[in-house]
């Protein structure tokens, strides 16, 4: 009779920790969800931040060609904002953000590194 309860007790300990190996396995699983979840929910964010930006660069580059016209370079940075209106893909959007002149303004040098930044980052963390 005893070595039929301790069986029965060995057996009742290896339900439970199977339970508890299911719990865990239930949660880890969950929070796996989660995680790729708010991933995509960020990356979402973050393009969308990119391109906000790169609006704005646009708009800060149209204004800059308004008030320079006679410049030598209007053509070639008009040529540049026409590619980058056009284009979605982000790699060769870089390519064309790395076309524009430093030696324009302070302002839209500054617009131009960051958005390479966000977007060299945003390539790294999606892959």
């Amino acid at each position: 009779m005893p070595y039929l309860a301790s069986q029965a007790k060995l057996k009742s300990m290896d339900d439970d920790i199977i339970n508890i190996f299911i719990e865990v396995a239930a949660f880890c699983l969950l929070g796996l969800l989660y995680y790729i979840w708010q991933k995509k929910r960020i990356l979402r964010a973050d393009i969308n931040d990119i391109f906000h930006q790169l609006d704005k660069l646009t708009y800060d580059l149209n204004h800059y060609l308004d008030a320079n016209k006679n410049e030598s370079f209007y053509n070639d940075i008009n040529k540049i904002i026409e590619d980058i209106e056009k284009e979605q893909d982000l790699a060769r959007l870089k390519e064309h953000l790395l076309r524009i002149p430093i030696e324009l303004s302070s302002e839209i040098s500054n617009q131009r590194n960051t958005l390479i930044e966000q977007i060299n980052f945003h390539c790294k963390s999606n892959s």
